[in-house]
């Protein structure tokens, strides 16, 4: 459990606790009042305690460098069975930077060493609703865990996962969705063969009311281009684990996954492996709604009608149809594109910076444009690949 994983900075939220803001507000930072009735979002009140706002400020974020030393501390009490001295280190860490979760997800499974499995389920409940991506999966593959998630019905786990399955949704679909390198993106080797894709990229929600950011994705930073309808109810996506070169050119993607994830019930994901390699991709959303992909490799185009057919009518088409073209992905990853949200006086327009080594750009009819920090990339659908790694001599 000493994986390192986004910071979310925010604390306990009900959605009871929505109110109405300006888009216009937002985008133009500095303004103090707002013209009545235009541009309505939902945003979360301030609660009491933790940061003002429910998400990420950036669109990534680690926890402070003293957070993780604390943390990294507690590890080693643990494994010495020294559990009082590391429950107060897993304390100190939450102080030091308490929009971090790390470390409480760490206390719930230390409360399962001790035999506190309702305590830890409580724990585990809270930590969900602040941050229930990527903390739900991580929880799930923690070994200190198991025998909480063995035991989620019996000690209460199971009502409180889904309350924070349907808290985070609700955040997620009030924003624009955007693909984000996490960290930076590890280099690929210069040699021929199958490399890994270490990208860091998950797709996150950016909230233009409250400027604030999501994680929607958990898939060890292997999502490679990413479309959601047009109503945020759902995500068509795709991943891959490597990507082949043969004489000295990217060929294709190998280990690739379609992805289908209701964003009504982050539970519902449905995965698609795909057996052989891929070139080229277009992703994109049938006449009726449906999602569909069309793959290429060595002149051969095929497509993929169980995607649309299997996934479009468990899932449901009307109302999810997304407008233009499809996303197109090659071995270079994802060129620059635009998308246009809203109606009315609300429409937004984000254009992706040319050359992707900036964010998007975002423009509201009468409010100065606004471009989107990227620590490491952000963009609307997907980004390039990272360039070849310097050889080692």
């Amino acid at each position: 459990m000493r994986t390192r994983s986004p910071r979310l900075g925010f604390g306990r939220v009900s959605l009871r606790a929505m109110a109405w803001v300006s888009l216009s507000w937002i985008l133009a930072p500095g303004a103090v009042h707002a013209e009545q009735g235009r541009c309505p979002g939902p945003v979360v009140r301030a609660p009491a305690t933790a940061s003002p706002l429910p998400g990420w400020k950036h669109s990534t974020y680690d926890g402070a460098a003293e957070a993780v030393r604390a943390n990294q501390e507690a590890d080693a009490l643990v494994l010495a069975r020294r559990y009082d001295e590391a429950d107060r280190l897993l304390a100190r860490a939450s102080a030091l930077d308490p929009g971090w979760l790390m470390p409480r997800l760490r206390r719930a499974g230390l409360l399962v060493r001790r035999d506190r499995l309702h305590e830890s389920a409580r724990v585990l409940g809270a930590l969900l609703e602040e941050g229930f991506v990527p903390y739900e999966r991580l929880s799930r593959e923690a070994v200190d865990l198991v025998a909480l998630w063995a035991r989620a019905d019996e000690t209460g786990l199971s009502p409180l996962v889904k309350e924070a399955s349907r808290t985070w949704s609700a955040y997620v679909r009030s924003g624009v969705l955007l693909v984000s390198r996490l960290r930076p993106a590890v280099k690929l080797a210069s040699e021929d063969g199958p490399l890994p894709l270490l990208l860091n990229q998950e797709v996150v929600s950016w909230n233009a009311e409250t400027g604030r950011y999501f994680q929607v994705t958990a898939e060890r930073g292997q999502v490679l281009v990413a479309r959601p309808t047009a109503d945020n109810r759902a995500l068509l996506f795709l991943t891959a684990t490597r990507v082949r070169r043969h004489r000295g050119s990217l060929r294709a993607f190998e280990g690739v996954v379609v992805h289908w994830l209701s964003l009504d019930d982050l539970n519902q994901h449905r995965r698609i492996p795909i057996a052989d390699p891929v070139a080229v991709a277009a992703v994109g959303f049938a006449e009726d709604g449906g999602p569909t992909v069309t793959f290429e490799n060595e002149g051969r185009r095929w497509s993929w009608p169980t995607v649309a057919e299997d996934i479009g009518e468990r899932q449901g088409r009307g109302g999810r149809r997304a407008p233009g073209g499809r996303i197109r992905l090659t071995v270079d990853g994802v060129g620059p594109s635009t998308r246009t949200v809203g109606t009315g006086p609300c429409r937004m327009h984000l254009e992706d910076d040319p050359a992707k080594r900036l964010g998007p750009t975002v423009k509201v009819r009468g409010v100065p444009p606004r471009r989107l920090p990227s620590p490491h990339g952000l963009a609307l659908f997907g980004l390039p690949l990272p360039g070849e790694a310097t050889p080692l001599p």
